[in-house]
């Protein structure tokens, strides 16, 4: 065997695994982020010694738009540089380190066919199909052994330590890749209008659960959207009208029979009520210490080794004590 079928050999290999590794991190993803930084490391590895084999420059000019966005993340280098607390700071830098590197690596391998894509995007509904599954499983299982009530907001998800506001990002993602689907959008998936409409509803009725406030607004506004599109298509104004009205009708309910989703909507408009609960206020408060502190030092900012510190003592300042407690940060 020549040296060039070998490496096209090892090349072919490495993709393999770069595929079956990115595979493993989106099956990972919905459960926790974290879960998947491993598998996503080892598709990297994969990605670049297969990048190493082929001829990387193939992609790049296809590339640019990609390559010019990680370029953002040298403000992390500057943040390093103007820190004074180096360590802290090389931390952070190492934590965004692949940030930086993995576009870069995701961007020189070659294109993933249709087929790959779709495979991922498959596997992504089903993942957070399956995380939903768990989820009420185990909800179901507390509430029959102990007569605890999991079934709303972080208990919901309190098995795997993930935050209702990542799990509603995946959810409404996984929602799209559906939706843009049953209307024909090119490189999305193609699922049936039963399975399509059973799991967006399953999805919706989740997140309903999981009163991540944001994520439902989304959906409902995606739900609507969708309806607009399909009747301006196909001039199916009844089928389009079920649509949203399934939506508005499945959001209403849960406000009417559901206390703890109610009183967690209700947040949205209580604007000094200021709790761990109430994600709203808290943010308000945390860009205010922000905004500060920025005014302080409006030219370089402060290093991203005592950011932390300094908006803590912002935070004191503003009597945000559950900022300090929490170490939020902007």
């Amino acid at each position: 065997m020549s040296w060039k079928e070998l490496r096209t050999l090892l090349h072919r290999i490495f993709y393999v695994l770069f595929i079956f590794f990115l595979i493993a991190a989106v099956a990972c993803l919905p459960f926790h982020k974290v879960f998947a930084v491993f598998p996503l490391g080892l598709a990297g590895i994969a990605g670049l010694t297969s990048v190493l084999l082929d001829y990387p420059w193939r992609h790049l000019r296809q590339s640019i738009p990609v390559l010019t966005g990680a370029l953002l993340y040298v403000a992390a280098l500057l943040a390093w540089w103007v820190s004074t607390d180096k360590a802290t700071a090389a931390d952070d830098l190492r934590v965004k380190l692949p940030l930086l590197i993995m576009p870069v690596i995701f961007t020189l391998v070659r294109p993933l066919k249709e087929q790959e894509w779709k495979l991922l995007l498959w596997l992504f509904v089903i993942a957070c199909l399956a995380f939903i599954g768990t989820a009420i499983g185990i909800a179901s299982w507390k509430w029959l052994t102990t007569g605890y009530n999991a079934f709303n907001y972080k208990r919901l998800v309190a098995f795997t330590i993930i935050h209702p506001a990542y799990l509603g990002m995946f959810i409404n993602f996984a929602i799209c890749i559906l939706l843009t689907g049953w209307l024909g959008y090119k490189g999305s998936i193609r699922a049936s209008t039963t399975f399509t409409f059973l799991a967006v509803a399953v999805f919706f009725i989740f997140l309903m659960m999981l009163t991540a406030k944001n994520a439902v607004l989304f959906a409902l506004i995606a739900a609507l959207v969708t309806a607009y599109i399909y009747a301006r298509r196909t001039g199916q104004l009844v089928r389009a009208a079920w649509i949203s009205s399934a939506a508005l009708i499945i959001f209403i309910v849960f406000l009417l029979v559901n206390p703890y989703t109610r009183e967690r909507f209700s947040m949205l408009y209580r604007f000094n009520d200021v709790s761990y609960d109430n994600s709203v206020n808290s943010r308000e408060e945390t860009w205010r210490s922000a905004t500060q502190l920025m005014q302080t030092m409006p030219w370089y900012g402060v290093g991203s080794g005592e950011v932390q510190t300094l908006l803590n003592e912002r935070h004191t300042a503003n009597s945000f004590e559950l900022g300090v407690e929490e170490q939020h940060n902007a």
